[in-house]
């Protein structure tokens, strides 16, 4: 009988070739990243906006800082940058 292994519902996997970012990004960016994509994964399909309120992202984040200012300025370094997503194969071709 083959093991089920455990997978949180709150953990979202994706290889690391998937997203190419053109701009240094800090750790609070790349978290950022990580959990608005948890946030709107349910509805990415159907729904062009999405939509999070600050206390709940700070709680996913970890964000134990009551400094917003500093939360709204990694996001809006976030929006800033290019991000592409991409899939490659294993010879380096998309």
């Amino acid at each position: 009988m083959e093991e089920q292994k455990n997978i949180s519902p709150n953990i979202i996997k994706k290889h690391v070739s998937t997203i190419h970012v053109k701009s240094k990004l800090g750790l609070l960016e790349k978290k950022l990243s990580n959990v608005l994509l948890l946030n709107a994964y349910d509805d990415l399909l159907n729904k062009q906006q999405h939509e999070i309120d600050i206390k709940t992202l700070s709680l996913m984040l970890g964000f134990n800082s009551k400094n917003e200012d500093y939360l709204k300025e990694a996001l809006r370094k976030l929006v800033s940058t290019a991000v592409e997503w991409d899939s490659l194969e294993d010879d380096g071709s998309n």
